[in-house]
């Protein structure tokens, strides 16, 4: 089985590693040669693999999981957000790969919340986790994925689907104010429109809008630094509201799965801006739902930390996949 190669394919940016064992006394999974690069650089996944593995210092691995944003349909893959699509077995042909599994990214990043160490996690809200009810983990990026972890059979089960498209639903007051304004240059506001690395972008100019101020355009990483610097308080207002629109979006999924087991958080950004979801009204959002409100009370939250979980999890989900190869 090793080594195999990893992928965690974004929008923005693409990690590959090198899975070389796993360690029989922690049970943890040795990720090496961990190659980051920008997919504006390549023209497709394929150079850009083809890049990688002219990296290793290894005869060249023959297995191999990618974790990758967009919908696997039968046996093709287009990303949503970025211009890459391949076949799957004309993947497997053209690298000569014995074993190769594909899923989405957040079906990989569900699936590794069973094997995250405590000290990679912060503990938004503790609630009462059920141990073998569903997990589900949102996180947003260049878009904003969503996906759960069931138990079936006696086994664990990513469930993925393409969340982030789902309506965009405020309460009222300035997000329903929002809305109408986005509206203007949207026939369908999903929830990635506002909630991810662009959407925060539009979410600061109609903000600014719905308060009768203008607002300088600026990026998602720029408004961030902002923010955390403390130099521009529209930029703070913004990360306060994204996170408020997050927790209440974060609710409605962990009560479509039964997310009892918790609800884990991901993507690029939030780990930069940890201390002001910490002080964010996320978990007002995320809890105010009515007669269900007691019910989400008892529901763990838990931001993810750690260094490429989504790895970790494309690692794991590989190796249980082929328990009779396991050398």
């Amino acid at each position: 089985m090793f080594p195999y190669i990893v992928a965690d394919v974004g929008g923005t940016n693409v990690c590959f590693g090198l899975v070389t064992g796993k360690d029989k006394a922690t049970a943890d999974y040795e990720i090496c040669q961990l190659w980051l690069q920008a997919t504006a650089a390549f023209d497709g996944f394929e150079s850009c693999l083809d890049a990688y593995i002219a990296t290793l210092d290894c005869p060249r691995p023959t297995n191999a999981c990618i974790a990758i944003a967009g919908p696997i349909i039968a046996d093709h893959v287009q990303m949503t957000n970025l211009n890459w699509g391949f076949s799957i077995p004309g993947l497997r042909s053209r690298f000569a790969i014995d074993r190769l599994e594909v899923l989405n990214d957040f079906g990989a990043l569900a699936y590794s919340t069973l094997h995250v160490h405590s000290s990679d996690l912060c503990v938004i809200h503790a609630g009462t986790p059920v141990a073998d009810a569903p997990r589900a983990v949102i996180g947003p990026g260049t878009g904003i994925g969503v996906a759960a972890l069931v138990p079936t059979a006696g086994k664990w089960r990513p469930v993925t689907g393409e969340g982030g498209h789902m309506a965009f639903a405020p309460s009222r007051g300035k997000a329903g104010k929002i809305l109408e304004l986005v509206h203007e240059d949207m026939d369908y506001v999903c929830v990635e429109s506002l909630l991810s690395g662009p959407g925060m972008a539009r979410l600061h100019q109609a903000l600014a809008m719905v308060e009768g101020k203008t607002a300088d355009p600026l990026s998602a990483e720029q408004i961030t630094a902002h923010a955390v610097a403390g130099t521009d308080p529209a930029c703070r207002e913004t990360l306060d509201l994204f996170c408020h629109l997050l927790g209440r979006t974060a609710g409605d999924i962990s009560l479509i799965y039964g997310a009892r087991g918790g609800v884990y958080l991901g993507g690029s950004i939030l780990p930069r801006i940890e201390d002001i979801l910490l002080e964010s009204t996320f978990m007002d959002g995320f809890q105010s739902k009515g007669p269900m409100s007691d019910y989400l009370a008892n529901v763990p939250v838990y931001l993810m930390t750690g260094n490429h979980p989504t790895l970790l999890g494309a690692a794991a989900w590989f190796y249980d996949q082929y328990p009779g190869k396991r050398k």
